[in-house]
């Protein structure tokens, strides 16, 4: 009995001790992978991977950094169920030469079989950085495949291109083009010329293949170092050239129309991504617009009545928004020529995101109207505000047009647009119609990011002199509805200010007519020239459709630091759900409150309309005073210019404020005069990576 008592208490004093020892070997730094542990270690979750070099100078660099995120992170990423790891390409140099390793240090993210992509090359190498990314690739659900799934891409040879080329597939065909040699399944390990994201895209491709397939698009596989000339002769040279060349390749794609025997091959032309998103949205819209199906007045309607919301997987999301682009024609006038059009447009409609192609021989002139009488439906809010009612004036001005013409509409806008062509040169004149239609394919309201800001602020300033940016948060369900509740009033301080823009552009056309008029009287009674009274008569009237306001938001659960990035003396100034800020795209100044020095706010739409209008059409305001904020990162710009510092830039920066003031309006009348011009002097349509920084 004793000495069964002395060993329970020697185990019980082992236990801690055996606890102490698996702690410390599971905290400890683990050493790097090696052939032999490689393929079971990755079989289980997500793995970021440093393949690295002891004797490279950007990976002993990079050692403590990589040290300590693992200690930082290792925790965490047990729960989330990604780890970092790493290859010594010295000790194990057969796993790195079977991984296709050509630079250290390469860091990759691995799944269960295979490798997902190449950590960015412009990524930076902090631990924040690092930790980031793992979180952001862990919840990425594509990032875990089924583990029966197989690619379903057909192998394409030269026989089978010139059939699909010559029009005789009988479904669309999305093709990917690769620098390699008798792959006969994208599954399939290959060695690939010169192509570090191929190994990537090949589950990529996978993941498309099986996606695609409930879309009615076959995917196909073309091996370009078997068939050189084709692939030469479409443009990928470099993808079937086996010298040792160093430039870096990447598999390209193209989807190929059926029954059509010339131009039916469109690239895929946006930059080279791992993702599927892209690639889908690509084929399916381009499937979809080649037919430029009919759309019905019904289902346009809904389209402007869609009620937006901030569920990601919501048909109607506003992370989605579609746009339509309606051919519209009159049965009894249109003629064959007039559908040649639509072969230019379709083409390039698919740059423009979420953009969709139809036609229509119903009278959409109605249907337009019904959305503005609707629109002044819901503005007339404000009980101490006078009736606010349609101009039927205005409408006919800005509806003139001759069949067929082009309209757009947009998911949850009850405004439409049509196109101003008023002769048959203007319709056939694909750069006017495609300058027309990307002025006005932004959707109703834009996600706003640090990367896209700058594009947001520079995006037809002629047109949009400002920016509204609405703060929402998606990461809970109560703050999804506050947000919904925030776009549904910023849209309706939208449509107030509308109504008070078109109004005001109205009355310039009238004056500028009223002032011609009289000009052409005084001329007369003055007895002058006959040619002189002509160029009067002649005098084009500008019909300017500026000062519109161009509604974003930020989703201050992903972007926390948007505004002090914006300006450093906002750093305390902490965004909630439905604030409001306005930028002014001309003069670069931000605003956040009102006249009595309240943050803007969607609980008010009237002082969010009245602040636009003190920003974008000061005439038309009350207001004197502005609390307005200049923009931090325009003078970090205007002062980096050609490199120069201290004064000289200041009285640069200077300078250039004060010949902005004095031109802008200048240039606006001058751009309007020039687009004008532009329709009436055509002749239509007939007549490689960067170096590395980081890596050895």
């Amino acid at each position: 009995m004793g000495k069964i008592f002395a060993k329970v208490l020697i185990n019980i004093g082992l236990i801690p001790l055996l606890l102490a020892s698996s702690t410390v070997e599971k905290d400890k730094f683990p050493e790097p992978l090696t052939k032999a542990n490689f393929e079971e270690e990755l079989s289980q979750g997500l793995h970021i991977v440093e393949f690295y070099s002891p004797y490279c100078s950007h990976c002993k660099t990079l050692a403590p950094t990589w040290k300590d995120t693992w200690e930082t992170f290792h925790e965490e990423g047990e729960k989330l169920n990604i780890r970092f790891s790493q290859v010594d390409c010295i000790e194990s140099g057969d796993l790195c030469s079977e991984q296709n390793i050509e630079y250290f240090p390469t860091i990759r993210l691995y799944g269960p079989g295979q490798m997902i992509k190449t950590y960015p090359s412009n990524g930076k190498r902090t631990k924040e950085a690092f930790i980031n990314f793992a979180r952001k690739e862990a919840l990425d659900p594509s990032n875990i495949d089924p583990a029966d799934w197989k690619s379903q891409s057909n192998l394409l040879t030269d026989f089978d291109m010139i059939n699909l080329l010559g029009g005789k597939g009988e479904k669309p065909f999305l093709i990917s083009f690769w620098p390699s040699m008798g792959m006969k399944s994208t599954d399939d390990a290959t060695e690939f010329l010169n192509c570090e994201e191929c190994l990537a895209f090949q589950r990529t491709w996978k993941l498309l293949s099986n996606s695609l397939l409930s879309s009615g698009i076959a995917t196909g596989h073309f091996n370009c170092l078997d068939y050189e000339t084709i692939c030469r002769e479409l443009g990928f040279s470099n993808l079937a050239t086996q010298s040792a060349s160093r430039e870096i390749n990447v598999p390209r794609v193209a989807l190929i129309i059926p029954n059509k025997e010339s131009n039916n091959l469109h690239l895929y032309k946006r930059p080279f991504t791992l993702n599927t998103d892209p690639y889908e949205d690509f084929a399916t819209r381009m499937a979809y617009n080649s037919q430029v199906p009919e759309i019905s007045l019904d289902e346009l309607s809904q389209i402007m009545k869609k009620d937006l919301n901030f569920e990601r997987n919501s048909k109607s999301s506003v992370f989605k928004q579609d746009i339509h682009v309606v051919f519209s024609y009159n049965t009894t006038t249109v003629v064959p020529e007039d559908f040649d059009i639509l072969e230019h447009v379709f083409e390039q409609v698919i740059d423009i995101p979420h953009a969709y192609l139809h036609k229509t021989d119903k009278n959409l002139m109605d249907l337009m109207r019904n959305g503005y009488e609707e629109l002044y439906q819901i503005i007339n809010y404000n009980n101490s505000e006078p009736l606010k009612i349609l101009d039927d004036n205005f409408f006919a001005l800005n509806t003139i047009t001759q069949f067929p013409t082009f309209f757009i509409f947009k998911d949850g806008d009850l405004i439409a647009n049509v196109f101003p062509g008023y002769s048959t040169t203007e319709m056939r004149n694909i750069d006017l119609i495609m300058s027309w239609i990307h002025q006005y394919t932004k959707p109703l309201i834009s996600e706003l990011t640090l990367s896209n800001f700058e594009d947001m602020l520079s995006f037809e300033r002629k047109l949009y002199s400002q920016l509204a940016i609405l703060f929402v948060n998606t990461s809970d369900t109560n703050s999804i509805l506050e947000s919904q509740n925030g776009l549904r009033s910023l849209r309706l301080a939208a449509y107030d200010f509308e109504d008070v823009r078109i109004k005001s552009n109205f009355e310039k056309v009238l004056t500028t007519r009223r002032k011609k008029k009289e000009n052409v009287k005084l001329l007369k009674g003055k007895g002058s020239k006959p040619a002189n009274i002509v160029q009067a008569m002649r005098q084009e009237i500008e019909h300017d459709d500026g000062s519109r306001v161009l509604l974003t938001y930020i989703d201050i659960n992903e972007e926390s630091n948007f505004l002090r990035e914006l300006n450093p003396s906002m750093e305390n100034k902490e965004p909630h759900v439905g604030d409001v800020v306005l930028i002014d795209k001309i003069h670069s100044k931000l605003v956040e409150k009102n006249v009595n020095g309240e943050f803007l706010s969607t609980s008010s739409p009237y002082d969010i309309r009245e602040m636009m209008l003190a920003v974008g059409i000061p005439r038309k305001s009350t207001l004197s005073t502005l609390f307005t904020i200049p923009l931090a990162n325009d003078t970090k710009k205007y002062s980096s210019l050609l490199g120069m510092t201290g004064m000289f830039a200041v009285l640069f920066v200077l300078a250039g404020v004060v010949f902005s003031i004095f031109t802008y309006k200048l240039y606006r009348r001058r751009r309007i005069m020039w687009n004008y011009k532009t329709k009436r002097n055509t002749g239509g349509l007939l007549g490689k990576a960067d170096k590395k920084e980081f890596q050895d």
